[in-house]
C-alpha cells in the first residue's frame, strides 16, 4: 500500500505524519543477543510516585550505583531523585536470590509493553525463581486479573510473585535485557527481540483450542463497559453500534478470561477495535486476520505500531473515528477525555468498504448524540475549571 492509503481514512495531521515516518523505518526488530545480569546484595526501589510516573523505579548496587539496564522509559534521568529519599531504616533486607521483571502496569497495554519484556528468561524454567516487580503509583490500587493469568500460562504461580512497594534489598538479583524497548527511553533506541514474541508465542500455545463455545469471524473488541473508560470515552457506542449492525460480534474485555480472549482473536477473520489496551490485543495473533483500528486521538500511537510490526499483520486499516471541537481550548492527551465520532473519515471508510451506516443515522441516534456532545462538552469544562483552580491557589 502507498503512503497515501495508509492514512486515507485519517486527518492530515502530525500523527498521520509519525505513523508514515515509523512505517518507513521499518522494520525495528534488533538481533543481538540478550544478556543477563546477577548482582549481589542489590537494592531495589519502586517510585509508587515518589518522584515522577512511576518510572523512576529501579536497581541500585550496594555502593548507591544505579544498575542503567534495569530503568525503564526515562527513569534513569531521575533515579538519584529517588535514591535521596531514602534512609537506612527504610530499607527491608531479603536473604533471597530472585529475577527482576521491572514495573509492574496495572493497566492492560502497559503490562505488556513494560512488564512482560524480561519475562524471556523465565521460558526455560519458570518454576526455579521468585519474580519481583517494582510497584509504580497506578499499579497500588492491585493486579489486573489478566495480567495473573498470563503469568499462570506461563508456568508462573501467584506465590511466586513479588509485588514490592517497599525499598527493598536482596541477596542476589538476576537482571535479564529487556526485550521490547519502546521509543523515548532514554539512552536506548526503539527495538524489540525475538525473545519477546517467543513469551507471547507460549502463551498462545497454553490456550486450548477448545476453550471457546462458539467462535466468530468478525470481532470488534470495545471499551464500553470497562468502568474506569466510562469516565474518559463518550460516543465509543456509536462505533460499536455501528460495527455489531454490520455483523461483528462486539467483546468487552473485562467480560471474558484472557484466554478467552486469545482464542477469539486466533479464530477471527477480522479483528477490530479502538485504539488503547483492547487493540494491544493483536499481538497475541498468530493467523494474521484482516485489522481494523479506529484511533480515539491524535498523538503518539507507537506501542500500537510496533507491536503490529511484531505480530506481522500489516497493512492494517487504521481510521480516525474521533472529535476534537474544542482543541483550541483543549488538546486530547492519552488520559482523555476522548470524543468517539461518525465523523468524514469514518463515513470514507464505511462508504468504500461496503459497511451500512444507517443504523448510527436516525433521529434516535442523533438525538443521542446531542447527549454525548453534551456530557463530552461539560467534562471539558469541568478539567478546564479545575485548571484554572488549581493554577490560581498555586500563585499564593
Amino acid at each position: 500500500m502507498n503512503e497515501k492509503g495508509l492514512v486515507k481514512y485519517c486527518y492530515n495531521n502530525i500523527s498521520s505524519k509519525e505513523w508514515i515516518e515509523f512505517l518507513n523505518q521499518s522494520p525495528h526488530e534488533n538481533y543481538n543477543r540478550l544478556d543477563i545480569l546477577k548482582e549481589e546484595n542489590v537494592l531495589c526501589i519502586p517510585d509508587c510516585g515518589r518522584v515522577g510516573n512511576g518510572f523512576s523505579g529501579g536497581l541500585f548496587t550496594k555502593g548507591g550505583m544505579p544498575i542503567e539496564s534495569s530503568f525503564q522509559r526515562e527513569g534513569l534521568k531521575t533515579s538519584f531523585q529517588l535514591l535521596k529519599l531514602l534512609t537506612n531504616e527504610g530499607i527491608k533486607y531479603k536473604d533471597e536470590d530472585v529475577v527482576y521483571l521491572g514495573q509492574y502496569r496495572n493497566q492492560w497495554g502497559s503490562f505488556l509493553v513494560d512488564s512482560i519484556s524480561r519475562l524471556w528468561f523465565a521460558l526455560k524454567d519458570s518454576k526455579k525463581y521468585k519474580y519481583v516487580f517494582l510497584a509504580t503509583q497506578e499499579s497500588l490500587g492491585g493486579i489486573h486479573k489478566n495480567a495473573f493469568e498470563l503469568l499462570n500460562l506461563l508456568g508462573i504461580k501467584k506465590e511466586q510473585i513479588i509485588y514490592l512497594t517497599e525499598p527493598t534489598q536482596f541477596k542476589s538479583v538476576i537482571i535479564p535485557d529487556m526485550s521490547y524497548i519502546p521509543m523515548g527511553t532514554y539512552k536506548r533506541k526503539c527495538c524489540w527481540h525475538r525473545e519477546y514474541l517467543e513469551v507471547i508465542r507460549k502463551v498462545v500455545s497454553a490456550v486450548p483450542d477448545c476453550i471457546l463455545e462458539e467462535t466468530y469471524e468478525k470481532i470488534y473488541f470495545s471499551r464500553g463497559r470497562f468502568s474506569k473508560k466510562q469516565k474518559s470515552d463518550y460516543g465509543e457506542e456509536l462505533i460499536a453500534h455501528m460495527m455489531r449492525k454490520n455483523g461483528f460480534f462486539v467483546v468487552y474485555p473485562e467480560e471474558h478470561t484472557l484466554q478467552e480472549q486469545i482464542a477469539m482473536v486466533n479464530k477471527c477473520k477480522i479483528f477490530a477495535s479502538v485504539g488503547g489496551s483492547c487493540a494491544h490485543n493483536i499481538i497475541f495473533s498468530q493467523t494474521k486476520p484482516k485489522i481494523i483500528l479506529f484511533n480515539r486521538m491524535n498523538g503518539y500511537q507507537w506501542h500500537q505500531w510496533m507491536l503490529d510490526e511484531m505480530a506481522g499483520v500489516e497493512p492494517i486499516t487504521y481510521v480516525d473515528g474521533y472529535c476534537e471541537p474544542y482543541k483550541m481550548f483543549y488538546k486530547t492527551d492519552i488520559r482523555g477525555p476522548f470524543l468517539f465520532w461518525v465523523n468524514s473519515n469514518m463515513k470514507k471508510f464505511a462508504k468504500e468498504n461496503g459497511f451500512d451506516m444507517s443504523s448510527v443515522n436516525g433521529l434516535k441516534m442523533q438525538l443521542h448524540k446531542c447527549e454525548i456532545l453534551t456530557r463530552y462538552s461539560l467534562r471539558i469544562i469541568h478539567l478546564q475549571l479545575y485548571k484554572f483552580k488549581r493554577g490560581f491557589y498555586n500563585e499564593f
